[in-house]
């Protein structure tokens, strides 16, 4: 075998290049090389770096769904990645019940082997009868708009397409005809001109969603009744046993507010009474004369007799003489007192003096006397007690009297206290 590439092998080698659409710098030979050897390392660098695939768990949670993971697998092989590559971003986007798929493929399986058993697991089950029967009859609901619509029918055509039941070339009249015949009557009527004029899925499809923002004929969200919760017999009892729980908490805590309540109303209102007791004491008013009303004072025997309109002893109401007119001062009073005893001590002596001298007279000086005098007959009673008081100076000295006996009382009394 010769050391050099024949014509044929450099042709081969450069209808390589071209069908990869990679072109060589080849100016010199020297450059070419150097050229080969940059490359090699890109290759290295390439293979050194994962790709990301979106996470795949297997089952209904956020991760991405299998279609999607499937068409982003496809895409790294239709670039320059290696299968080897590629099979690590596999392992490493795979979670949860997905990742035990590739290990129990083995170490060894190829790509294709990997690909191969997530779609008889994770792949759709539909036969291609059954896909092109949900195709032809869909239609477009009432709450979803017609970007939704669109995308949902290719969907479900892409599906049978990956069967290889439909054509490529036959999917763009098939959306076309579909898409328009299952619209909603309301936004069909209104853009029935559009399928005279447009062929191509993609601008139909721009189009009526150009007519659905013009006249406002977005989705419309019905109204669904509440659904009443079915409580189970388990959970009712539960929530029962919850609010019992919750009543007799919050009678306890009541039961303890009024227990505070009663205490501190009868602590108010003891200190109400101690301070009414205390506002009931009065200073005594020297000038007045009466029994001042001590708080302390003494009890008075039950046999005393007590007036209730003088508050004094010795006598009963229907005898009071006591006058209760308290401009009288105490002064006054003694004055009046005094003048009233001396009067008293002065007619006493003039009687006494009267009686002695009519014992000593003789006979003849009566006699002489009675001539003398002339006692006119009709003289009552009255105009013989000249010499006695009147009754207002009597009352005077008795009120003095009274007055001066309640004040040695109250002396009495504030020395005994």
């Amino acid at each position: 075998m010769s050391d050099y590439m024949t014509k044929e092998e450099i042709a081969k080698m450069v209808k390589a290049l071209s069908d990869m659409e990679i072109r060589p710098s080849a100016s010199s030979p020297e450059e070419f090389k150097t050229w080969l050897e940059e490359y090699k390392d890109d290759d290295d660098v390439l293979d050194a770096y994962i790709p990301r695939i979106s996470t795949f768990t297997g089952d209904d949670t956020n991760a991405a769904k299998y279609d999607i993971w499937r068409y982003e697998v496809l895409c790294l092989v239709k670039n320059r990645y290696t299968h080897e590559t590629i099979k690590m971003a596999i392992r490493k986007s795979l979670k949860g019940n997905a990742a035990v798929i590739p290990m129990r493929s083995g170490v060894d399986a190829t790509l294709d082997d990997i690909i191969d058993r997530m779609d008889s697991i994770f792949g759709s089950v539909f036969p291609v009868e059954a896909l092109l029967g949900q195709f032809y009859t869909a239609r477009q609901r009432e709450d979803e708009d017609v970007a939704s619509w669109g995308c949902r029918l290719e969907d479900i055509l892409r599906k049978a397409t990956d069967r290889g039941k439909v054509k490529q070339e036959d999917t763009n009249s098939m959306l076309t005809s579909k898409f328009f015949e299952g619209l909603r009557p309301d936004i069909k009527n209104i853009g029935r001109y559009k399928m005279d004029s447009v062929k191509e899925f993609d601008v139909l499809l721009k189009a009526f969603r150009i007519i659905e923002k013009e006249h406002n004929l977005g989705p419309k969200k019905e109204t669904t009744p509440e659904k009443k919760s079915t409580i189970k017999p388990k959970q009712q009892v539960t929530i029962e046993n919850k609010q019992i729980q919750q009543l007799t908490a919050r009678i306890n805590q009541l039961t303890t507010e009024i227990q505070a309540m009663r205490k501190t109303s009868d602590e108010s209102n003891k200190e109400q009474i101690r301070w009414r007791r205390r506002d009931t004491y009065q200073q005594p008013d020297e000038t007045i004369l009466h029994r001042p009303l001590y708080h302390n004072k003494r009890r008075t025997p039950r046999s005393e007799i007590i007036c209730w309109r003088c508050k004094q002893p010795g006598h009963y109401a229907i005898e009071c003489t006591v006058r209760l007119d308290h401009s009288r001062k105490t002064i006054r009073a003694l004055n009046l007192q005094q003048t009233f005893v001396m009067e008293h001590t002065t007619n006493l002596d003039y009687k006494s003096e009267k009686e002695t001298d009519v014992i000593v007279q003789s006979d003849d000086e009566i006699d002489t006397v009675s001539d003398e005098i002339e006692v006119p007959g009709n003289v009552d009673d009255d105009q013989v007690r000249t010499s006695e008081p009147d009754s207002d100076s009597v009352e005077d000295a008795h009120d003095a009297d009274d007055e001066l006996q309640i004040q040695h009382q109250n002396e009495e009394n504030d020395e005994a206290s």
